[in-house]
């Protein structure tokens, strides 16, 4: 089903090698079991180019029909409104920390590439988490049900350098220092930014 909403809604067409079902069923199995592009390419019997392509496709349109904005009501306390943009992030955090634990505990036991970073650049894991959000709901929808098979949390995993839009591979090297300063900031700016809005 998810197939033929592909094809009439982006419209997304076979190729004269691949077609659609063979396309997302790649891309199911590298979110769903976080399946390297090299395993892909030996049980599709695609290239290294082909299969990375193939993979931006599919997420390109899922991200296409997955448009749906999600907002996130406003917390309003009982004349404990925080007095300024840190306190006002400690309690946007500290509300939805359950929620958000159980929403990643869905997706690393129905998406297993979540169970560690994924291997590619910010940009595509944005639309990656997007296109993952986008294909619960569709499967919870049809299949009304959030009961998954939790696999096993210490299984090795192999890793593939990320790919970016260009479809060229690009090592991403970063110390733990400029991760931790980079979240830092990224903190900093969403916390500006939420005490700008409320005020």
């Amino acid at each position: 089903k998810l197939c033929a909403i592909l094809r009439v809604k982006i419209p997304l067409e076979d190729t004269r090698y691949i077609c659609v079902e063979e396309m997302l069923a790649s891309f199911l199995q590298i979110v769903g079991q976080n399946t390297r592009y090299c395993v892909i390419r030996n049980t599709f019997g695609r290239s290294q180019f082909a299969t990375s392509e193939n993979f931006h496709k599919i997420l390109k349109a899922l991200n296409m029909i997955a448009r749906v904005r999600y907002h996130l009501q406003d917390f309003a306390g009982q004349g404990n409104d925080p007095g300024n943009e840190k306190e006002l992030f400690n309690l946007c955090h500290a509300s939805l920390r359950n929620v958000i634990e159980r929403i990643f505990g869905i997706f690393k036991s129905r998406f297993t590439i979540f169970k560690s970073a994924p291997p590619f650049l910010f940009k595509t894991q944005v639309k990656l988490v997007l296109v993952c959000v986008a294909l619960h709901n569709f499967l919870h929808k049809k299949c009304r049900s959030d009961k998954f098979p939790i696999e096993a949390m210490d299984e090795p995993s192999s890793s593939t350098l990320p790919v970016n839009e260009n479809h060229t591979f690009e090592p991403i090297i970063q110390t733990q220092k400029q991760e931790r300063e980079d979240v830092n900031a990224w903190k900093t700016s969403i916390t500006m930014n939420m005490w700008v809005n409320a005020i």
